[in-house]
């Protein structure tokens, strides 16, 4: 009998496991309470402080947005997962300037602090636009 239970409790716990796995898309990552489908940036590193949500329902795709004055050139951090093929483009200057040598750009299920390595990026960033990828 503990046999029988041991093994329903096993082909329970699998089954369980296949389904919480399948409803999970691989590419999906969480990076400080940043929901998945969107991006976020912070005006703290990894992810404190002041966090605004960057969506496509609300801000759209290949259309820029220039930072509101309380989010203009504070954010040290970011995240952005939109899904395949999908990019959040963080801008040094207002309107979307391409030709700033410091614009940003994260892909799909990825963060970053504005420290380190990434220092030069850190509170100048004034906007931002959600990007198709190059195929």
């Amino acid at each position: 009998m503990k046999k029988k239970i041991a093994a329903v409790l096993t082909t329970l716990a699998i089954a369980v496991g296949i389904v919480l796995a399948a409803g999970t898309p691989a590419s999906a990552t969480v990076y400080f309470n940043c929901p998945s489908g969107v991006g976020c940036v912070w005006k703290d590193k990894d992810g404190g402080g002041i966090k605004l949500v960057i969506s496509v329902g609300t801000f759209g795709t290949n259309t820029c947005w220039n930072f509101a004055p309380t989010n203009n050139d504070i954010t040290s951090s970011a995240s952005a997962d939109y899904g395949s093929g999908w990019d959040l483009k963080l801008y040094q200057d207002v309107n979307c300037d391409e030709g700033s040598p410091y614009n940003y750009g994260l892909h799909s299920s990825h963060f970053v602090n504005f420290t380190g390595s990434n220092f030069a990026y850190n509170d100048i960033m004034s906007s931002f636009k959600i990007v198709q990828l190059p195929n």
